[in-house]
């Protein structure tokens, strides 16, 4: 049961029952103690969300990494291969400005796709933010 639920459910009883100004203040102290418990629980909420996007971001970088790396290497043997069985055919330079012109509009096509990805990554705490939002769009119903 959460804190919110569980403190919906015993304020009716006890705003009913508090007659004393003494009653009054405990009740203030609980309400207190629930709001305190309730921010903890939030903050950990949001912890707990960034610490695990920070996770995901991290196994992916190291991805890109070494996958990067493997990709270099593999496209410089096989520009040079390709640009050597063109060179048979048209004079070398061009045979190498063609693979290379050839190998930019890769690597544009590569940057778009890998922007769009890097787009899409949100490091935000959606979650603990939602959960703050109702806590507090509640506590301004049961304030007024």
């Amino acid at each position: 049961m959460s804190t919110t639920d569980r403190l919906l459910r015993n304020l009716p009883s006890f705003v009913s029952s508090a007659s004393s100004p003494e009653d009054i203040t405990e009740l203030c102290l609980v309400l207190a103690e629930e709001a305190r418990l309730l921010a903890r629980q939030e903050v950990e909420l949001a912890r707990a969300e960034l610490q695990a996007s920070g996770r995901h971001a991290t196994g992916a970088g190291a991805g890109f990494a070494v996958a990067a790396l493997v990709g270099f290497l593999a496209l410089a043997v096989l520009s040079v291969a390709a640009s050597l069985a063109l060179a048979e055919v048209v004079p070398a330079s061009v045979a190498f400005l063609l693979v290379g012109v050839v190998l930019a509009g890769g690597a544009a096509v590569a940057y778009r796709i890998g922007r769009q990805h890097l787009d899409a990554f949100s490091p935000v705490p959606s979650r603990a933010i939602h959960n703050i939002k109702e806590d507090l769009t509640w506590l301004r119903t049961q304030v007024s």
